[in-house]
């Protein structure tokens, strides 16, 4: 009978422990998937560890929800599928929503303003100072991103030849690319090319901004209208209390060449 008691008194410590909470309790795992080849949003320093401005953002998100982070990479045009099957939690790459993306995924308010930059090589004869030059030249974009779907259309709307698009899996492979000559020029995030720039010896040519591009937020399943209205407003904490400013301070600022 005593022993029977004891036990008693065991579970009902554990069941008030995972209702009401206690010490040594761990945190819920929120589990995110990126594409950590995009510097200075997320990348692998060389400690293996995942840093960035989205990486710091979705680390401080975590906290604050009470969640404990963990990073999955892969590819960039892996990340909707793997969010649909329920392999990651939430997608925080540096994706802007679009109506084919809203048709998947569910999307929080934008966090960062987005613009394009066209790396080219410093010694070629490749000369651009509008999008009208750049589209005359065999290009790289990422696939699956905004800039993918710019070219695409180009396509469709009979400006520029399907052949002239050369699609990659990683931004990395895309710039060695370009470095060797393979390609003439590369269109990707401004804040991400001018990184790429400095990394690889390469050049911006120009500053746009495509009108498929919007500004990135963060993706969770269809139907999460809870989640997002919870991550929208820690975002807006964070903008009002200097959080975001001070990621651009830390990490883009030192990127442009104003």
């Amino acid at each position: 009978m005593i022993l029977k008691r004891g036990l008693l008194v065991v579970v009902c410590v554990l069941l008030s422990v995972v209702l009401f909470g206690g010490v040594g309790l761990a945190q819920e795992t929120w589990v995110i998937g990126t594409s950590a080849d995009y510097p200075p949003f997320e990348s692998v320093d060389e400690s293996g560890e995942f840093v960035g401005f989205d990486m710091d953002l979705i680390r401080e998100i975590g906290a604050r929800l009470g969640r404990t982070v963990e990073i999955q990479d892969m590819d960039f045009g892996a990340l909707i599928a793997a969010l649909e099957r329920g392999r990651v939690n939430a997608v925080i790459a540096s994706m802007s929503p679009t109506p084919e993306r809203r048709e998947r995924v569910d999307f929080t308010d934008s966090y960062y303003q987005s613009r394009q930059g066209i790396l080219v090589h410093p010694d070629s004869d490749v000369e651009i100072h509008s999008l009208d030059d750049f589209m005359q030249y065999d290009f790289a974009v990422q696939t699956g991103t905004t800039m993918d779907d710019w070219a695409t259309n180009r396509v469709e709307e009979g400006l520029i030849e399907p052949g002239q698009i050369n699609r990659y899996g990683d931004v990395t492979v895309a710039g060695l690319d370009l470095r060797n000559q393979r390609v003439e020029a590369f269109m990707l995030d401004l804040a991400v090319a001018y990184s790429l720039a400095a990394d690889l010896g390469l050049e911006v040519a120009i500053e746009v901004s495509i009108e498929e591009a919007g500004n990135p937020g963060i993706l969770l399943p269809k139907g999460s209208d809870d989640e997002v209205a919870l991550i929208n407003s820690v975002l807006a904490d964070l903008r009002e209390e200097g959080f975001i400013d001070e990621l651009i301070d830390t990490w883009l600022r030192g990127v442009y060449q104003d």
